[in-house]
């Protein structure tokens, strides 16, 4: 059985917002924050040279922050030829483009420039790490739809791995009961209305 984890990392170096609501915010501020993203991506071989390479599609979630920043994954755009994102009940997709990737904790920092984008939007806060058996929540966009999902797991580890993204060093993961799916990878983890890491499966 594949482990779910999710990853905190450099989350911890970004600022801190302030203040948030009550009740039903955190689905709320999903609903407005958590992105859809699209990427055609063109894999490499550099050992022949003269092959143009590997074109593939794929999806990932994305969530926005302060400064009109959208955190993800760094496999969800690694590679990106064409990229895109979408908010829930908005047809429209906008170009967007990569403006930070980290490989060794699997995270990136993409934006659109589009200013109507980002109508509506509240930007997420950042939270403390959770405690064992504590629930959280993972939004994100997998296959199979175009609507957020919503899954609730338990943590029931907290430790150092690499992640399966660069293989090499290694870094706080937490692992859930929660499913992640494709198209979950890159969406927020969240507990109490805060973003307290980022899904992948590993």
């Amino acid at each position: 059985m594949v482990s779910r984890f999710f990853q905190l990392g450099l989350l911890f170096l970004l600022p801190l917002l302030s203040g948030c609501g009550k009740g039903d915010w955190q689905l709320s501020a999903a609903r407005k924050n958590v992105v859809m993203i699209e990427v055609t991506s063109q894999t490499w071989d550099y050992r022949l040279p003269w092959n143009p390479g590997t074109v593939s599609s794929a999806r990932g979630a994305g969530f926005v922050i302060d400064r009109k920043r959208i955190v993800t994954n760094a496999h969800v755009v690694s590679g990106a030829r064409n990229l895109t994102v979408q908010r829930e009940a908005d047809p429209r997709k906008y170009p967007a483009r990569v403006i930070f990737v980290a490989h060794d904790c699997d995270l990136a920092m993409i934006e659109v420039e589009d200013s109507e984008f980002y109508k509506g939007t509240t930007d997420l806060q950042f939270g403390e790490i959770p405690n064992l058996e504590s629930v959280v929540s993972v939004y994100g966009f997998p296959i199979g739809g175009d609507r957020l999902t919503v899954t609730r797991g338990v943590v029931s580890r907290i430790d150092y791995n690499s992640y399966t993204h660069s293989g090499r060093e290694s870094h706080l993961a937490i692992q859930i009961d929660a499913p992640i799916n494709p198209g979950n990878s890159g969406g927020p983890v969240m507990q109490d209305n805060r973003v307290v890491g980022v899904a992948f499966q590993g």
